[in-house]
């Protein structure tokens, strides 16, 4: 059930079936800062929080950076999971 004031996504032509927008957003590489890594147990620990990241590829994790594959709200998400494991991450360049 949709809420009141919502949006549905559009039916899809084959099936008839209702099937939420997709990203249409190309992935990049992605740069993220991390603020609070000092050792390699924080990159296997901030590496552990991305593999559980959908739409991620090519993750580099060093110490204070991360570097990913993906669209906007991979990135964002990655930030999120990161920033679950104890860090303040954000993004701060992004070359395509």
């Amino acid at each position: 059930m949709w809420a009141m004031g919502g949006t549905q996504p559009a039916p899809n032509a084959t099936t008839n079936r209702r099937v939420p927008p997709m990203s249409l957003e190309k992935k990049s590489t992605r740069n993220i800062k991390i603020d609070g890594m000092s050792s390699q147990a924080d990159v296997t620990k901030v590496t552990g929080a991305l593999k559980v990241v959908s739409g991620l590829s090519n993750q580099t994790v060093k110490v204070g950076s991360a570097t990913i594959q993906a669209d906007k709200a991979g990135t964002d998400a990655a930030c999120k999971a990161i920033s679950g494991a104890g860090f303040k991450a954000h993004e701060v360049a992004t070359t395509k």
